[in-house]
């Protein structure tokens, strides 16, 4: 955006000098502002995520960012992603890609495309960035009945060290 005054003044014809001006005639401020002809673009290509099924609900799991060349409200971005989905969310204004559900035995990635528009007029919308999210499952706990036995210490067993024993 820029900003420029023009002044057209009226002299006596003998001058070319702008102090000799007897009075000033008109006066045109242009206001130039930014055109909105450019997209937003990210800064990074697909992503491929690997997430524990047990991580905590509203972790921060990747950030996406994108870029728009123009200035002022043409170049302000907010982040949207499609289709959406129940388990992620992605923050409006940061960019944030938000864990909202548990994926907790999931065993399928869950895929979705975020976008950025920005605030120009009209607006522009990027090409979209695919995110893949993968649920790793964690071993699960063995139960009870699994566990290795731990010997009685009343059968009379004692527990001597490895060192003692060669000695």
């Amino acid at each position: 955006r820029a900003e420029y005054l023009l002044s057209l003044g009226l002299c006596c014809q003998n001058c070319a000098s702008a102090d000799r001006v007897v009075a000033e005639v008109a006066s045109i401020k242009v206001d130039v502002l930014d055109t909105n002809d450019h997209e937003p673009t990210f800064c990074h290509a697909d992503v491929k995520i690997t997430l524990d099924d047990a991580t905590a609900l509203r972790s921060v799991v990747y950030k996406v960012k994108a870029e728009d060349t123009d200035s002022g409200k043409n170049a302000e971005l907010i982040y949207f992603a499609l289709p959406k989905n129940g388990s992620f969310y992605v923050v409006p204004k940061t960019g944030d890609v938000l864990l909202v559900d548990s994926i907790l035995g999931l065993a399928s990635p869950i895929r979705f495309n975020v976008f950025a528009r920005d605030h120009g007029w009209p607006s522009r919308t990027s090409h979209n960035m695919e995110i893949e999210i993968s649920p790793r499952q964690l071993p699960a706990a063995q139960p009870p009945s699994q566990l290795p036995e731990v010997s009685d210490v009343s059968s009379g067993f004692s527990r001597r060290s490895r060192s003692l024993q060669e000695s």
